[in-house]
């Protein structure tokens, strides 16, 4: 689909315009409105899409994953759910964490960039940076 290019991904700006056409969410892949639900939080417009996409989509998503304890979480789901909701976020993250690890500094990449965003958006930014930083 038009949202896989580069030049669109790299300007939220243009793919937000593509919201109206697909309000619905029927006939679009996860990804796809995942994708342009993400754009709309980059340019803070279309919170009632974003919020749609996070209730019809993310959650199902992730709390069937969470339900069987499945460390591969959809990324940009998750990501999406926790800039809505940090709080949702982050219980999401520890339920579907790897058994050995027992705190957000046990997680590694973007699993762990996204616990920072939670605590970010929970207003704690020192525990952010040190999530960051290490």
């Amino acid at each position: 689909m038009v949202l896989q290019l580069s030049e669109l991904r790299d300007r939220p700006e243009l793919i937000v315009t593509l919201i109206p056409f697909v309000r619905r969410l029927k006939g679009y892949t996860n990804e796809t409105l995942i994708a342009l639900a993400t754009a709309a939080v980059q340019q803070a417009v279309e919170t009632t899409f974003v919020l749609r996409v996070v209730n019809e989509r993310c959650r199902p998503i992730l709390q069937t994953q969470a339900d069987t304890l499945d460390y591969d979480v959809q990324v940009n789901a998750l990501r999406l759910v926790t800039w809505v909701n940090p709080s949702r976020g982050l219980q999401l993250l520890r339920h579907t964490r790897w058994q050995r690890r027992g705190s957000d500094f046990d997680e590694h990449g973007q699993r762990r960039e996204i616990a920072a965003l939670a605590h970010e958006r929970l207003n704690r930014p020192n525990l952010a940076v040190k999530l960051r930083s290490d």
